[in-house]
């Protein structure tokens, strides 16, 4: 054999030899069939149930009665007397942007939730209108939530809810009848509530928390909670009430503008801090008895008080400004017997009547065992500042009252004050005393037509009037009138 066949053989194995390797190496070329899913469905990922697959009976289009997730696929024209009935709890129904009505109008209810049973059903995300009841819990239901929704036209309650319900961001307007109506322990919060005609505009029961509210234009009272409340950073305009909350209520930083009635009316015990009234047509803010009222402005109510407190109240840090009386007696700040009032401001109070006397348009005024403590009362019609009996009143400045007719910068009227270390500059009268055992010391007059009292008053101590710094003693009064051009 030659030396070329030996290499021709050897060339045709190492072919057949690379050859077989690689078709080695390729594995198997059958193709393995279609890939597996890789990602979920949107069933997968929240599984609902499409409200327009479930039956219904003769009175509601459509039945819930097993607890889970719910949506609409379109709007819900409700041909029946009313349209979803809910009875099982843990129900969540997202109305998905579309809206429930009745074309006919004030029948039914658009949604129900029904029974004891029925605890923490969520509505959200949609519309209501045209029902009797827009939402109607009924017979106990517990925690509802209620988020998003806009109900209008209804003809009794736009939300009617029960114990422990929540209320975020919902607009609730127009309605015939109550906007919101919600059992006690109810949260509401960031809501809408406007020109509904019924009794209120916003019901809650007792300890719940309304919060972020706007409450305008409606029939009856903006907000009414009847005890234990918190009502904070809410704004009303335009209702007969304000707001109006119970015994051991608590109300913060809310605006109260243009009522028919009183702005803020609070029971007993109860807190009312940095709220602003105005231009309401009764009194500014009216509380019970042992109300402590602080950091509240009253400006330009048309009622007999600008600011009212019942007996054995606090007012600190107010102010009750430009309001008009209508009434024989009228007055910026009002507190009943054991209260005391420090640190506010009342100027400019008024009153209408044509016939003046000092008590329209007092500027401060305190009934028995009070105090009035470094106060200010300028320019009102009638006396800066007023007592009965048993009071205290001190540090105070009493500047322009009575300017339009009769009023003194500071008047006691009865009995055992002490009047102590007050200024008095040109009102119709500086410091006036009626009744016995009043003591007047350490005092400032000056500019009024009458300054004090005559000295040596029957049965009061009026401590001696001088004319200069110089030659006044500890307890002296002091008038610069004598040297006044």
């Amino acid at each position: 054999m030659n030396n070329s066949s030996i290499k021709l053989g050897t060339a045709y194995l190492l072919a057949l030899g690379l050859a077989t390797l690689h078709a080695t190496a390729q594995g198997n070329l059958t193709p393995p069939g279609a890939p597996a899913p890789t990602m979920k469905t949107l069933d997968q990922i929240e599984p609902r149930i499409d409200v327009a697959t479930l039956p219904g009976n003769s009175s509601y289009h459509h039945l819930i009665s097993s607890p889970g997730s719910y949506y609409l696929s379109g709007n819900l024209e409700v041909t029946k007397t009313s349209g979803i009935f809910i009875n099982v709890p843990d129900v969540t129904l997202d109305l998905n942007g579309f809206k429930i009505y009745s074309p006919t109008g004030s029948i039914g209810e658009g949604i129900r939730i029904y029974g004891a049973q029925a605890d923490r059903v969520t509505v959200r995300n949609g519309t209501l209108t045209g029902f009797d009841y827009g939402i109607r819990c009924f017979l106990g239901p517990k925690g509802s939530l209620f988020q998003k929704l806009a109900v209008s036209d209804c003809s009794s309650y736009g939300i009617y809810a029960g114990p422990g319900a929540r209320m975020i961001d919902c607009r609730v307007d127009q309605n015939a009848g109550v906007g919101i109506y919600a059992d006690q322990d109810a949260n509401i919060s960031g809501c809408t509530v406007s020109g509904n005609q019924g009794s209120y505009g916003i019901y809650a029961g007792d300890a719940a928390a309304i919060s972020g509210c706007t409450v305008n234009g409606n029939a009856g009272i903006g907000i009414y909670a009847p005890g234990g409340t918190m009502i904070n950073r809410c704004v009303t305009s335009g209702n007969q009430t304000g707001i109006s909350a119970g015994a051991a209520s608590t109300i913060l930083g809310c605006s109260v503008k243009n009522s028919l009635g009183v702005g803020i009316s609070a029971g007993e015990a109860c807190r009312i801090s940095d709220c602003a009234v105005k231009d309401n047509h009764a009194s500014g803010i009216s509380a019970a008895s042992d109300a402590s009222i602080s950091g509240c402005t009253a400006y330009g109510t048309q009622g007999d008080y600008g600011i009212y407190a019942g007996p054995g109240s606090q007012i600190n840090n107010c102010s009750a400004n430009h309001n008009t009386g209508t009434g024989s007696n009228s007055y910026g700040i009002y507190a009943e017997s054991g209260s005391s009032i420090i640190q506010c401001v009342a100027s400019y109070n008024g009153n209408t009547n044509l016939v003046t006397t000092a008590t329209q348009g007092i500027g401060i005024y305190v009934a028995t065992n009070g105090v009035v403590q470094n106060c200010t009362a300028s320019f009102n019609r009638g006396d800066g500042i007023r007592v009965v009996r048993n009071s205290l009143v001190t540090g105070n400045a009493c500047n322009g009252n009575g300017q339009d007719g009769d009023g003194a910068g500071i008047s006691s009227v009865a009995d055992q004050n002490r009047i102590d270390g007050n200024t008095a500059m040109e009102n119709d009268h500086g410091i006036q005393i009626g009744g016995i055992f009043n003591l007047v010391v350490r005092n400032s007059a000056t500019g009024n037509s009458t300054n004090f009292p005559a000295a040596g008053s029957l049965f009061n101590d009026i401590a001696n009037i001088s004319g200069s710094p110089s030659t006044a003693g500890a307890w002296d009064n002091f008038t610069t009138s004598s040297i006044l051009p």
